[in-house]
C-alpha cells in the first residue's frame, strides 16, 4: 500500500448496517494535496437484506471515462475479498 497517494473523503452519509456514501474531495500525490476533475465523485455502498441468511451489498461509484477498466479491475477483486470474508462467518 502507498501511503503518499490516494484520496481526500468525507463520509457524506451513514446508516448504520444499510449505507455509507463517501464524497470524494482530493486527489493525494507525493504527499500533496490537489484537486482533481471529478472532485466530489462519490461511493455508495449500501446493504440490501434478502431473507433471513442473504444479503446483497451495492456498490454505485462515479467513475472518470478514463479510470473505468482500472476500476473494473480493482472494484471486482475487492468485492471478491468482500464476499469470501462475509461468507466464511
Amino acid at each position: 500500500m502507498d501511503d503518499k497517494n490516494g484520496m481526500s473523503s468525507y463520509i457524506e452519509r451513514l446508516v448504520p448496517g444499510e449505507q455509507m456514501v463517501f464524497s470524494h474531495q482530493k486527489e493525494l500525490k507525493d504527499g500533496v494535496e490537489k484537486d482533481f476533475d471529478w472532485q466530489g465523485a462519490k461511493e455508495i455502498y449500501s446493504l440490501k437484506k434478502e431473507g433471513e441468511r442473504r444479503t446483497e451489498l451495492q456498490v454505485l461509484v462515479d467513475i472518470a471515462p478514463d479510470m473505468e477498466a482500472y476500476f473494473n479491475k480493482v472494484f471486482a477483486e475487492a468485492l471478491q475479498i468482500i464476499k469470501t470474508a462475509s461468507e466464511n462467518n
